[in-house]
């Protein structure tokens, strides 16, 4: 009789094993739990046999290559970051001194005026008849007093030859007194219409930007009481901020060692930024005396049509002195940092129908540093005389140069403060730096040996304590040492103590984010400050 499939598929398995079937029969005489028991062994010695011809383990991965490079050394100071408000250093609201009917106004609003424009007309007449009632007055007190002076002389006459009481004579002398004094009376009187009439025109105590009218003619204007309009000055410009409780133990801590050297007469400086200068960059144009005046311009032309470039600031000490014959250089702040250099070399300075002049054709453009970010600059000269017990602030006042007209009063402004003294630090990019759950840290190149005792590079997990960015590189104030190389590119193929094949590549710079990472660049900065206070 054949054996059955599954006596055959067990007696295999058996003799797997080193067992084996005599006679079919005693295969038909097992039970189920013997041949559980049987063929459970054999499987796992089938399994086991298997594993035993797979591979025993992945090829070891090739170290990844990353980008090294030395921190840079230089000497850097400290500063802090506030918000400030710009404030005119004038600003007067515009009231009437004489009360009447307002006939009209001669400024366009928004403008800029100077100081003695005539802003304003109140209606004259009754204040012309004023000044005509006091020239009258006047007359009425001079006929008087020329009366009474020759009476004082015939007087005085007949008081020497005894022909004149001393009573009468008393009385022509207190009647001369009184005509003199009446008639200052009316010379003052004459002085005050003269005044009212002259306060009929209203004109501009300074000269700067003026805002709207607050009243339209025909409506009465009272004396005083009455607001018409107001205009504030926009060069220089006054830079509010204030100093929070730990920058201000330390900065009057500074004052009081002699660290930092500020009074009144020697005032502190300071940088300035608006909020769209964040992304800023410089330019610097180099202008060829002999060229422009070949074609008949100035330096003073290509600032100029430089400066009427949107989004352009001409920075503070715009052209460097430059001998004769030589390139005036010029410094000038681009906000929108997606704009190339390229762009202001087409800047036409000359146009006409002889020939058209460029940018280029008088000198030549390169493109300066990004995130310049702090582009203007102010002097400290004024410090509050207390600390505000509300908010524990202590308020500071900088003066600042507005040439361009761009700081606005009212306008939020960014204000970095230069604290303490130059000292040398060691810097590095910030794409260097990583972050491992609040812990800021390095990959440091650290020489090894592999079990072949041949030369290999790995990558130190190091903790940093950082500081403050500075021309694009983040300060390391603990952690790192001058001569060590640092990973700048490929952090997220290392890991801690892992090899590594490194290519020494120049420090990167940090340069203008884009719209992907700003908003993550811009959140590490805001805790990294948090972390350092």
């Amino acid at each position: 009789m054949p054996t059955r499939p599954r006596y055959r598929f067990a007696q295999r398995l058996l003799e797997i094993v080193g067992l084996s079937f005599a006679t079919e029969k005693p295969v038909k005489s097992l039970s189920r739990s013997a041949w559980l028991l049987a063929i459970l062994p054999a499987c796992a010695a089938v399994v086991g046999c298997g594993r035993s011809q797979a591979p025993q383990g992945m090829p070891p991965q090739e170290a990844p290559t990353v980008s090294v490079s030395t921190p840079v050394v230089k000497s850097v100071m400290d500063y802090e970051d506030f918000p400030g408000r710009i404030e005119a250093t004038n600003s007067v609201e515009i009231r009437a001194r004489v009360t009447g009917y307002l006939n009209g106004f001669h400024f366009r609003e928004g403008d800029e005026v100077k100081k003695g424009d005539l802003l304003f007309e109140i209606d004259a007449r009754p204040y012309e008849a004023e000044l005509a009632r006091a020239r009258g007055s006047i007359l009425l007190g001079q006929g008087r007093l020329d009366r009474l002076e020759l009476d004082y002389r015939r007087a005085s006459d007949l008081m020497r030859r005894s022909g004149l009481s001393r009573e009468d004579f008393d009385k022509v002398v207190g009647d001369r007194t009184e005509a003199v004094g009446t008639l200052d009376v009316s010379k003052a009187a004459l002085a005050m219409a003269q005044l009212n009439l002259e306060w009929t025109k209203v004109r501009a105590p300074l000269s700067g930007k003026i805002s709207r009218r607050f009243i339209d003619p025909g409506n009465l204007v009272k004396a005083d009481e009455t607001p018409l309009t107001t205009i504030v000055s926009l060069d220089p410009v006054y830079a509010y901020f204030d100093l929070d409780e730990r920058s201000t133990l330390y900065a009057r801590r500074l004052l009081r060692e002699g660290t930092v050297k500020w009074t009144p007469a020697s005032p502190l400086p300071m940088l300035l930024g608006l909020a769209d200068e964040e992304r800023a960059w410089r330019l610097r144009v180099w202008v060829d005396p002999a060229k422009a005046t070949a074609r008949g311009l100035t330096v003073a032309d290509v600032v100029k049509a430089l400066r009427a470039e949107p989004d352009v600031h001409v920075a503070d000490g715009q052209t460097a002195a430059a001998p004769p014959k030589q390139e005036v250089e010029l410094s000038l702040i681009v906000r929108d940092d997606r704009v190339g250099a390229e762009r202001f070399e087409k800047v036409v300075v000359k146009s006409g129908s002889e020939e058209l002049v460029t940018v280029k054709d008088v000198g030549r453009v390169e493109r300066g540093p990004r995130n310049v970010g702090f582009p203007r600059r102010g002097l400290i000269d004024f410090a509050d005389n207390r600390v505000d017990a509300d908010t524990g602030t202590w308020r500071l006042r900088a003066t600042c140069q507005n040439p361009d007209q761009a700081l606005y009063p009212g306008l939020y402004v960014r204000i970095r403060l230069p604290i303490g003294n130059p000292r040398e630090a060691v810097l590095v990019s910030q794409q260097a730096v990583g972050i491992d759950q609040g812990q800021q840290f390095l990959y440091v190149l650290e020489s090894d040996k592999d079990k072949d005792e041949k030369n290999i590079f790995k990558a130190a997990y190091r903790p940093v304590k950082v500081g403050r960015l500075h021309d694009g590189l983040r300060v390391i104030t603990e952690g790192l040492k001058k001569d060590e190389k640092v990973v700048v590119n490929g952090l997220q193929r290392v890991r801690p103590g892992s090899p590594v094949r490194p290519e020494d590549v120049t420090m990167p710079v940090l340069t203008s984010p884009q719209a992907g990472n700003h908003e993550k660049h811009e959140k590490h900065e805001k805790k990294t400050k948090k972390e350092g206070e």
